[in-house]
Parts: C-alpha cells; structure tokens; sequence
C-alpha cells in the first residue's frame, strides 16, 4: 500500500511535474494576493501545504520571515532551490511539524485541509503553531447545497471519484465549526472562483482564541 507520503513524492518528482502543478488551479494568485493584503508587516509565516513554493515566494518577497512545510521532499528540496531565503520543514504522515510552540503569527493553509485524513488534528497543529492572537489564513473547496447538486447532476463521477485526491468536502457552516472546534474565531469569510452559489474556493480568516 502506497503512503500519503509516498503518493505526494511522487506528484512532485520531476521540476516540470512541480511546474504544472503550480499554474493548475485559476484562483491560486487570487488566493496568495487576497493573504498578502492580511498579514501584518515582517510577519513569521508557516506556508503549511506548500506544494512547489508559489505562496512561499510571494510572502519572501513580501518582506516576510516564511517557512514552508510540506509532506513531499521534493516539493520542498524545489523550494530550497527556487526561494533560498525560506526556511523548510518537512511534515510527517500525521500532519505534524515538530516546530516549538507559538513559533508563528500567521499560517497560510490552502487548499490543503480537504487532502488530510485528521481534520481536527491537523487544525489543533495550527493552533499549536500560532502565537497568541496569531491568524490562520485557509482557503478549501467550497460546497454548498446548490453546488452540491450541480456537481450531483453533471460530474458526480469526476468530482468523487476514488483516486481523487481530495477526501473531505466542507460547507460554510461545518468548516466553522471545524475552526471554532480546534480553538479558533472566524474573523472573515469569502468565496472565491465563479460566482455564488458555484464558488470554487471559500476564503477564511481565523485568529486564534
């Protein structure tokens, strides 16, 4: 049986690979400039998820302090290449980091919970990591009823299929949940891609409680 670890190495194992990733998904620049407008200057920022580094750059080149974390070693041995002024870290099969507590005043996660098998534990690392009153900045799939059924009506097969990577599917209300669970207050939300009710991603601001 192949690992998580295993199965996202191999996803990132060629630079052009890791290239193609990058440029997938038509929010990403949406995403990282909507964080940039929300992180404090000079800010400590654990990009959590970094795939090949698009976020990581931007934040450096921001004038931030950023480490990036990822499962994948040669998503992050890119990184190390591409954007030397980052730090690295590799994260382990249950989503922990082994960095100290508090160590963070924002972490930027996205389009990564929906992949995890421990929503809560994942997120309690997030709580773990950020200072007090620390921001988490989340994007994930957004799914709400009527997009529900569309996907229902037109690719069910597609969206769900097994060997798709993504694992949880969240609405508005069960991601708040999840958050205010783990710890934190939701200060600001937004969907993202398309227009409602069809939103391709939910953008969250959350500060730790």
């Amino acid at each position: 049986m192949k690992s998580i670890e295993k199965h996202y190495e191999a996803r990132y194992s060629t630079l052009a690979d890791a290239s193609r990733e990058v440029g997938m998904d038509g929010t990403l620049n949406e995403r990282i400039a909507l964080a940039l407008d929300w992180l404090p200057p000079a800010s400590r920022v654990l990009d959590y998820g970094s795939g090949t580094g698009a976020a990581t750059n931007a934040f450096v080149e921001a004038g931030h302090q950023v480490t990036a974390a990822d499962i994948a070693q040669p998503a992050l041995d890119y990184i190390a290449r591409c954007c030397p002024d980052a730090n690295v870290v590799k994260i382990n099969e249950e989503g922990k980091t082994g960095l100290p507590d508090k160590a963070f005043d924002v972490v930027f996660s996205s389009e990564v919970l929906e992949h995890v098998f421990d929503v809560a534990g994942t997120l309690t690392e997030y709580h773990r990591l950020l200072d007090d009153g620390g921001k988490l900045v989340l994007t994930t799939p957004y799914h709400g009823v009527a997009k529900n059924v569309a996907i229902a009506l037109k690719g069910y097969e597609r969206h769900y299929h097994p060997y798709h990577g993504h694992i949880r599917f969240f609405t508005r209300r069960s991601l708040n949940d999840c958050l205010v669970d783990a710890g934190f207050e939701v200060k600001h939300w937004r969907g993202l891609g398309r227009i409602w009710p069809l939103w391709k991603t939910m953008f969250v601001i959350a500060e730790k409680a």
